[in-house]
């Protein structure tokens, strides 16, 4: 506990002294201390938002509620998007704010020139009342460090934006692959970051990650039933939240494209008819076609026919699909089951359509050897 803050000596002790606050890490012991911490870095919007915490559990509401709006307006100006709409939020539930003070502050979260991240282009696309629920809808949650918060294979039930700290996701291969890719991904997920696939809604999704703390955390979590309500009322929200996770395909298909320069690989073009199988019972899959000119032990992205163009893939992400493949004569065909673990939209000859990425499940030693024959026979029309 600190019994007197140092009001002399060089700036990097009182920054460090500062520091230590903000992380929780230095504890203050009354409001005189905080207020000389406050005089010192008069700008520095966590600051603002440690005093204002420290004054609302000392049951100063007002005082705090004026803090929570320094606060979010500093962090405005510091382009610290997710922090600012927090302490918006936490102002808001000690004072009803008017319908004017709603609207200045959604125009200046419009006016402010914040990182053109995915969680920005998810803010920014909502409409005034969209952004009310989905801040209204936020359970503010500190996490501990080296504390695991999402085991391997439990329900996906909430969607979780970062608002400080670090946490690792440790996201684990599906057992099926084969075993020269069989390797674990390791990402730093920090301020901004989300985690939680709670998206199609419909789906009992199974987390493939683990994700543990590494330095003590702030989280808004978002539980799933609560984000189908909100997507009920205004649909722009889940347009923005399908954008989100559009977001993470792409990554997932930056991994899925490096998995398959591992692997043996053509450049080939064959033509290619999916069938995707839907999660409930007694429905019939889905039909389509396409070519692909990229395949390999591993997997096959497919460039549907342009036909498809209106066809809303994302949904199909994490369903199993059985890809038949079939020579230019169609003399010879082969069938190779699969997950869908990508979609996308791309540009065919000037038009549109879309790919998606299949990754096959482990096949045994005659299919693998037919695969590669199918693509060398290919290679050589």
């Amino acid at each position: 506990m600190v019994n007197e803050i140092p009001m002399e000596g060089q700036t990097d002790r009182r920054s460090a002294i500062a520091k230590h606050v903000i992380d929780g890490s230095t504890k203050v012991a009354s409001i005189e201390e905080f207020e000389m911490l406050i005089e010192l870095f008069p700008n520095n919007p966590a600051l603002h938002r440690a005093f204002s915490d420290f004054l609302a559990r000392k049951k100063k509401f007002s005082a705090a509620a004026d803090g929570y709006g320094k606060a979010s307006q500093l962090f405005i100006e510091s382009g610290m998007l997710l922090k600012a709409i927090v302490s918006k939020a936490l102002q808001w539930r000690i004072i009803k704010p008017s319908k004017q003070d709603l609207w200045a502050f959604y125009s200046a979260l419009h006016k402010e020139r914040f990182q053109k991240s995915p969680l920005y282009r998810f803010f920014s696309r909502l409409s005034f009342p969209e952004l009310a629920a989905i801040i209204a809808s936020f359970k503010l949650l500190h996490i501990p460090a080296n504390k695991v918060i999402r085991k391997l294979g439990t329900v996906e039930n909430s969607i979780n934006f970062i608002v400080s700290g670090t946490l690792r996701q440790t996201t684990f291969p599906p057992i099926d692959m084969e075993e020269e890719i069989q390797r674990k991904s390791v990402v730093q997920l920090t301020e901004g970051d989300f985690f939680g696939e709670i998206y199609p809604f419909e789906a009992e999704n199974l987390s493939q990650s683990v994700v543990k703390s590494v330095t003590r955390v702030e989280l808004t979590h978002i539980p799933k039933e609560q984000m189908i309500a909100v997507c009920k009322k205004y649909h722009n929200v889940e347009f923005g939240l399908i954008d989100l996770y559009d977001v993470r395909s792409e990554s997932g298909e930056k991994e899925f494209s490096k998995m398959m320069q591992r692997s043996y690989r053509q450049d080939v073009s064959m033509t290619m008819k999916i069938d995707v199988y839907p999660d409930e019972t007694g429905r019939s899959p889905v039909a389509l076609s396409g070519f692909s000119s990229d395949i390999s032990m591993g997997g096959v992205c497919v460039v549907l026919d342009p036909l498809y163009e209106g066809v809303f893939l994302t949904n199909m992400i994490g369903r199993r699909a059985k890809v038949k493949i079939i020579l230019p004569n169609e003399a010879i065909t082969m069938s190779i089951l699969g997950t869908i673990v990508w979609a996308k939209s791309v540009s065919l000859k000037k038009r549109n359509t879309k790919a998606l990425g299949i990754q096959f499940k482990e096949m045994p030693p005659k299919l693998s050897g037919l695969l590669v024959a199918f693509a060398n026979i290919v290679s050589d029309i």
